[in-house]
């Protein structure tokens, strides 16, 4: 896989900047114009790197459990349910 700039990511007026809200080192990722959907498209992406952390801990997890080398599921699942709220705008 390519370089990606690495989370966590933030979105602030349909735009999406790298850091935590209030960081002065923050960077803008990208802007996200368009219909009634953009601040709902800049929720997604603000929230892509940690839905991919989640779901890569997924499947090692899965991986684990399945040959019964263990795997935390919970924490997991926990990590993923945190990512799908970011990506639909709940706190």
């Amino acid at each position: 896989m390519s370089e990606y700039t690495k989370g966590p990511w933030f979105e602030n007026w349909n735009r999406v900047f790298t850091g935590s809200f209030g960081d002065p080192d923050s960077e803008l990722i990208c802007v996200v114009d368009g219909d009634s959907n953009a601040k709902a498209n800049a929720h997604l992406i603000a929230a892509a790197p940690e839905l991919y952390e989640a779901l890569k801990g997924y499947m090692e997890s899965e991986w684990m459990v399945t040959h019964d080398w263990g795997g935390d599921r919970d924490a997991v699942r926990e990590k993923a349910e945190k990512a799908i709220n970011k990506a639909e705008g709940k706190p």
